[in-house]
């Protein structure tokens, strides 16, 4: 038997339960309200975002009440929509993500296609990656997919993110393309072992991580987001190991904070790094870095 929630849900045509979601994510400060509602709408009925307008005036079903339920619930708590609605999209690739990894987001996307227009493709048949911290795997997949001369390592200190990614990499038909391994960085590998080494690390600092929004405070995996006091502890880290796992002429990117262009310069300078280069992201912020070893 339905509750008085769901027999209220039930009784909704698909446009008034699109507004009602709507303000749900309103009242919880959601930056775009209309479009996550839709994804919300979409999802419930099993179809197509850009399909909604051919069904407004239907009513929603005892099933679809009951999915509503559950989904306005867990957005009214913060819960991100991207783990609510179990996927996102991430260059082209539907991407699980759930609580056991960050949410893969644009900034990261401007690292891949970096990284991935590297002139090192165009001078080898078999480029040796690694991904470091590869969370819901998103970079080291879409690496594989795009690129099929690639050897890709996916490396995490958490057993529960690479869980996900190797959910992930099964979905996509990608699981012999990419080999996954639980480590500390890249500590304990072979020197001159690697060409490309891809790196969306923790740079958050610890102070603003306690004030970060609620969504992403209250719901996304912590370790995954505080770099440290400066936000720089594991980056530091890994510009020094790379000096030494990277072979000649390997090039190392990393996803970094839009205050932190000229830190991370300066370390890869200290660490012999050549061609060193900041890049912005697609707002115009440093975003990503690049060093070469000579």
């Amino acid at each position: 038997m339905l509750g008085v929630a769901e027999q209220q849900e039930c009784g909704m045509t698909v446009s008034e339960a699109l507004s009602a979601v709507e303000a749900d994510l309103r009242q919880i400060g959601s930056e775009s309200p209309r479009v996550a509602a839709e994804w919300v709408l979409a999802d419930v009925l099993g179809i197509r975002r850009l399909e909604l307008a051919m069904h407004g005036d239907a009513a929603c079903t005892e099933a679809q009440a009951v999915r509503l339920k559950e989904l306005r619930s867990r957005l009214r708590t913060y819960e991100p929509i991207q783990y609510v609605l179990g996927e996102t999209e991430f260059m082209g690739l539907s991407i699980r993500c759930d609580a056991r990894a960050l949410i893969p987001r644009p900034e990261t996307e401007r690292l891949v296609d970096l990284a991935l227009h590297d002139a090192l493709w165009e001078r080898s048949e078999a480029v040796r990656v690694i991904d470091v911290g590869t969370g819901s795997g998103c970079v080291a997949l879409t690496v594989a997919h795009l690129r099929k001369q690639a050897d890709v390592l996916a490396i995490d200190v958490s057993e529960q993110a690479l869980e996900l990614a190797r959910e992930n990499a099964i979905r996509l038909q990608l699981a012999e393309r990419v080999r996954f391994c639980q480590n500390d960085l890249l500590e304990n590998l072979l020197p001159d072992s690697v060409d490309l080494v891809i790196a969306n690390l923790p740079y958050i600092d610890r102070g603003t991580c306690a004030v970060l929004p609620p969504d992403v405070r209250l719901h996304e995996p912590l370790s995954a987001l505080d770099g440290g006091e400066q936000g720089l502890d594991l980056i530091g880290k890994l510009i020094q190991q790379g000096q030494q796992v990277l072979s000649p002429g390997g090039a190392l990117y990393l996803e970094i904070g839009a205050d932190q262009g000229g830190c991370v310069r300066e370390g890869l300078h200290a660490h012999g790094y050549q061609q060193i280069e900041i890049f912005p992201d697609w707002a115009g912020r440093d975003r990503v870095a690049k060093g070469v070893k000579p």
